[in-house]
């Protein structure tokens, strides 16, 4: 019987019991349509709330994902682009005779490497172009003069991201840090030499002079070298 029937006949009806009946009947109808909106109210809640989360959780995982991405990428950008050291030893490379002077190689080149320009005055010459075995890269660039005044001297060149086992004498004997009014040097002797070391624009350059153990004879060589 629908609620409306009840409620006609409960209008109509002058029975007492068959009222009460009826209406508690609509009562009970009343209650469980109540109770159904309301769980049909929390579903409705509830689904909003979840759709919400899901939302925000994919939104959060677009955002890691994109900076995870970010980095990535960046890391090996850097990892790419930087250039690498390297150390070379003697199985790597190989020692070739040239008569082509660091000056002449500089200009044939167009590199930004310095030297001492002394070859009108030098009694002899002897040069030498280290090259790696593998592809014939030159990677050190040798002279040894006698100057002016009788001196032997060494003069290596190499770029600043390759280090040579024969220049480990080099490090080992240039401690005493010294400036000039362009470069920072480091300087050293032995018995036999005095040594020096130091990087101007993207080239490291080693020094050594034969029998003069006078600081201020080296930095005037690296001064006309730097000029």
């Amino acid at each position: 019987m629908s609620r409306d029937k009840n409620f006609r006949k409960l209008m109509t009806s002058n029975n007492d019991p068959d009222r009460d009946e009826i209406l508690e009947s609509i009562k009970s109808q009343i209650n469980d349509e109540n109770n159904s909106v309301s769980q049909t109210g929390d579903t409705l809640v509830m689904s909003s709330q979840t759709y919400s989360r899901k939302k925000l959780i994919l939104i959060l995982g677009i955002v890691i994902l994109c900076v995870v991405l970010a980095l990535s990428s960046y890391f090996i950008w850097r990892f790419v682009s930087t250039p690498k050291q390297r150390y070379c030893t003697i199985n790597d490379y190989y020692a070739e005779d040239t008569s082509v002077t660091i000056k002449d190689y500089a200009a044939a080149n167009k590199k930004q490497i310095k030297y001492i320009d002394w070859y009108n005055e030098i009694e002899y010459f002897y040069g030498q172009h280290y090259k790696l075995k593998t592809n014939n890269e030159i990677v050190c660039l040798y002279e040894q003069v006698v100057n002016s005044d009788g001196l032997f001297c060494h003069l290596y060149v190499t770029d600043n991201l390759t280090e040579l086992d024969i220049l480990n004498m080099f490090i080992m004997l240039c401690k005493e840090q010294i400036e000039n009014s362009v470069v920072s040097l480091l300087y050293g002797t032995d018995t036999q030499s005095s040594y020096v070391m130091f990087e101007y624009q993207h080239y490291k350059y080693y020094l050594q002079v034969e029998g003069i153990f006078d600081q201020n004879y080296i930095l005037n060589l690296v001064n006309d070298l730097l000029n």
